[in-house]
């Protein structure tokens, strides 16, 4: 066998040793685990915090567009007290 051939095998043992040191020894189960757990906690914090600058967001656009918009013809059609005034 050549040098070239003997690097790549070895890679290649190498590979699959790692490959079944996570996928069948407990530490190598609990590494995998640990590691998917802290991703999960990043993820969620990430995604409240998102979410909540969304929410933060939305009522703002909201109270803006309630305090900036133009009353309309419905808007006065309301009477004293909040009810339709009545044409008589």
């Amino acid at each position: 066998m050549s040098k070239a051939a003997k690097v790549l095998t070895a890679i290649l043992i190498a590979l699959v040793l790692v490959v079944a040191f996570f996928c069948i020894t407990p530490v190598g189960v609990a590494l995998r685990n640990s590691y998917g757990f802290a991703v999960q906690k990043v993820d969620d914090a990430t995604r409240y915090e998102t979410q909540k600058k969304v929410e933060d967001t939305c009522r703002a656009m909201i109270a803006n567009y309630e305090a900036d918009r133009i009353p309309t013809d419905d808007d006065l059609a309301v009477g004293f007290a909040g009810l339709p005034k009545v044409d008589l």
